[in-house]
């Protein structure tokens, strides 16, 4: 009984299922397995840097450029080991003339022939070394550039202007495939029993917060955190 009850209307209630729902916050991640670092296997100095954090780039670009002295001692062993096989091949020639008019042994034609074979490796080796730190064998130069190997988002930096690249030890950039991204989420533990792999998800972005972006529960980490003992 209230006063005027004309200004309350009746609804008929009705029932209906309804999933559950478990409400969480995340953020977003690109896939490790998405994720490539640039490296470079010449160690010297940065001279200059054509890309930054956030730039799209493709596959095969010019990154960055580095003076190397790896490079430049690379180009100078090819180039010895290229007079080297001249000479062992010069003198292969003369062994096998000499040795078809009777004036040299089998033994020696052998070993001429070894020393000009070895050379020919030495050739081989040298110029795939100058192909791996990333320049031309054709082409001498001590200064390398260091190209992108996938296409991608620029999502991480550790290169400025003039610094140093430490060869394997330093990684410069970070490409990743933002195509497909993880929402890492934290799920307290007495929650985990709803949770399953292949469940879909919603996903509202702040940054979009009229758009929902469709997900699912690819992983489930097997270690919780001590500290906030979630997963």
């Amino acid at each position: 009984s209230v006063d005027h009850p004309e200004q309350f209307p009746l609804a008929a209630a009705s029932s209906h299922k309804a999933t559950s729902e478990l409400v969480v916050t995340g953020t977003v991640n690109p896939d490790v397995s998405r994720s490539v670092p640039v490296v470079s296997l010449a160690t010297g100095r940065v001279t200059a840097i054509h890309a930054r954090l956030g730039d799209t780039v493709k596959e095969g670009q010019v990154l960055l450029t580095i003076r190397s002295d790896d490079v430049a001692g690379g180009f100078s062993d090819y180039r010895k080991a290229v007079r080297d096989e001249g000479l062992a091949r010069t003198q292969l020639i003369r062994a096998q003339d000499l040795h078809e008019h009777g004036a040299m042994s089998q033994s020696d034609l052998q070993i001429a022939e070894d020393t000009e074979d070895k050379a020919k490796i030495d050739v081989e080796t040298k110029e795939e070394h100058i192909r791996l730190l990333g320049n031309d064998p054709g082409k001498p130069n001590g200064v390398v550039d260091i190209l992108a190997p996938v296409a991608g988002v620029i999502t991480d930096q550790q290169v400025t202007n003039a610094a140093g690249v430490q060869g394997l030890a330093s990684t410069p950039f970070t490409i990743s495939d933002l195509s497909t991204v993880w929402i890492v989420c934290d799920v307290y533990e007495n929650d985990l029993a709803t949770v399953h792999i292949g469940d879909a998800a919603e996903i509202r972005l702040n940054a979009y917060p009229g758009r929902v972006f469709k997900g699912q529960v690819s992983n489930i980490g097997t270690i919780l955190d001590p500290q906030l003992r979630t997963a």
